[in-house]
């Protein structure tokens, strides 16, 4: 028999979050690759380790900033309006 595993959206979210680390160390073991035919050691793992940052936190900035069913919203935040200031007289 299998475990439970729980919320099915509960693992996709988990799964996603895999994902985008992922997307991190991947570009990096491509960059070493390229490395090693080109002979151009340092740069392919550079480029690889810049471009799989700055994809990896699109990704999970785009995760974060999702709303999820069922979660209630936050309530609209509106500019408090303050009582006008008296200008000290001298």
């Amino acid at each position: 028999m299998l475990p439970d595993l729980g919320d099915p959206k509960e693992m996709a979210l988990y799964l996603q979050i895999v994902g985008v680390g992922l997307e991190m160390v991947v570009p990096a073991g491509i960059g070493m690759v390229v490395d090693s035919y080109c002979h151009c050691t340092p740069w392919g793992v550079a480029v690889g380790l810049v471009l799989g940052f700055v994809v990896g936190l699109v990704h999970l900035v785009h995760l974060a900033n999702r709303e999820v069913p069922g979660k209630p919203k936050p309530p609209a935040s509106t500019p408090e309006e303050s009582p006008p200031q008296e200008s000290p007289s001298s």
